[in-house]
């Protein structure tokens, strides 16, 4: 509790620009959403929500253009001056592209008035809450983009109110097959706070960041971040993250540089799906902060946007399709993609990554021509051949023959203990040879499509 001796105007004054860092208000824009994303000291603008979580977005609009399963999270956190923050995030992946909204709540504490007559009030200093919007698509399964509108409210000791509208906007690309992200947003572009007579401009924000992944296999995976941020009125901050998973567990840590307090981040992390908890500290002069998140990820036991609605986004992939058949020119392979057999994993399922193999391969155009998938169908299903039977040389090469083909490619798809695993083979039609076999496993139906293109581009060196 602390006694401010002082009118009340002045006390508005102070109040507007308390834990501020600039000549800024609405700072609880900048605050970390999530534990998860504190620990590794924000470095968050390249990293997506299926890897982040949900709240991502706050950093990034493009974060959940390709977010697998519907998510929702919160986060309380108590800091040194004794104020609170907590958020609340939901995100929900859709044909359309995945639209997510939040809400975030931050109050600095009490305060003790005595005004001219020596009587003595109590009131909340300040209270802050921010609500948001957002709609994120992912193209060409790369190239992820977003907007969020948001809508930021704060009052002063009780009395003052001031309104703003603010959006963001941002990208996000993944390449190295999907090791290397980049992201590019803008934050916080709107109206100023009105307190009174005085109005103050929100913390305008621009942030751009890399990331890259190692994968050690079955001694885990690590994720190492870097961001460059300028914020309205302040320098360049260059933050520092890295995450270190293996199994269920997840260490944290990250540092800010060019700040004077609160460089020092560090957390842990624990999936227990459906559910993730996590657990960040920041270290700074004045003492520590802590913060703790829960997600929760709704069907990603079993079914996510591209399980249970594989027919839907295999109509989809069919407009896809439908495109590289329009802009396909003279390619030099002809390859016929005969379809993925399943063990475990669902005929919808194969059919699906199926698609996404023709896709891939229509976009070596120097090396490949693929043979419309549609007209593979027909050819295969008129001729009374059962491909799931079909797997000697004889059968492929007279099926090959039959679509005019000088490669075809099949494979096998299972799923065993929640893991899939993928085999893919390309055949020479004329000579019979099996001339390249490829092997992949992914723990989740986005993985393997983001796998699929690793074989594709491994078969298209084999031909060049």
């Amino acid at each position: 509790m602390k006694r401010f001796w002082l009118a009340v105007p002045c006390l508005l004054s102070m109040v507007s620009r308390l834990d501020a860092a600039g000549n800024f208000s609405g700072n609880v824009l900048l605050k970390p959403p999530s534990a998860r994303l504190a620990a590794m000291a924000e470095a968050a603008t390249s990293l997506d929500a299926n890897e982040s979580g949900i709240a991502a977005f706050h950093y990034n609009p493009a974060a959940p253009a390709n977010l697998a399963v519907p998510e929702a999270s919160v986060m309380g956190q108590r800091g040194i001056i004794e104020d609170t923050y907590a958020s609340i995030f939901y995100g929900h992946p859709t044909l359309l592209g995945t639209f997510s909204g939040g809400a975030v709540y931050y109050t600095v504490g009490d305060i003790q008035l005595i005004d001219s007559s020596n009587a003595a009030s109590t009131v909340n200093a300040e209270k802050d809450y921010s609500l948001s919007f957002n709609y994120a698509e992912e193209f060409f399964g790369m190239l992820g983009t977003g907007i969020t509108l948001k809508f930021l409210n704060s009052k002063l000791v009780n009395t003052v109110n001031a309104n703003s509208f603010a959006f963001d906007a941002g990208v996000q690309s993944r390449l190295e097959d999907g090791r290397l992200a980049l992201g590019f947003s803008i934050l916080n572009i709107g109206s100023d706070l009105k307190y009174l007579e005085a109005a103050e401009p929100l913390p305008l924000t621009v942030r751009m960041g890399g990331s890259y992944r190692l994968d050690f296999a079955n001694k885990g995976k690590v994720i190492l971040a870097l961001d460059i941020v300028k914020e309205r009125e302040n320098d360049f901050k260059k933050l520092i993250g890295a995450d270190y998973g293996w199994n269920v567990l997840s260490i944290r840590g990250g540092y800010k540089m060019d700040q004077d307090s609160g460089k020092i981040h560090a957390g842990l992390g624990l999936r227990m799906t459906p559910f993730d908890v996590d657990y960040g500290i920041v270290s700074g002069s004045l003492g520590q902060t802590h913060s703790v998140s829960v997600s929760y990820k709704f069907g990603s036991m079993e079914s996510n946007r591209r399980r249970h609605t594989t027919l839907e986004m295999r109509e989809k992939r069919s407009k896809e399709i439908h495109s590289i058949r329009k802009t396909r020119q003279g390619r030099r392979i002809k390859v016929a993609v005969l379809g993925l057999n399943s063990l475990g994993a669902g005929e919808n399922t194969a059919a699906l990554l199926a698609d996404d193999l023709f896709l891939e391969f229509g976009k070596f155009p120097r090396s490949f021509d693929v043979i419309d998938p549609a007209l593979v169908r027909d050819k295969i299903a008129s001729s009374g051949v059962d491909l799931s039977q079909c797997t000697d040389v004889a059968c492929l090469k007279t099926v090959g023959a039959g679509l005019g083909a000088d490669k075809v490619v099949t494979g096998l798809l299972t799923k065993t203990q929640g893991e899939y695993s993928l085999a893919v083979q390309m055949m020479d039609v004329e000579t019979g040879s099996i001339e390249v076999t490829e092997a992949v496993k992914a723990a989740t139906l986005q993985d393997m499509e983001y796998e699929i293109r690793s074989i594709v581009r491994s078969l298209a060196k084999s031909v060049q």
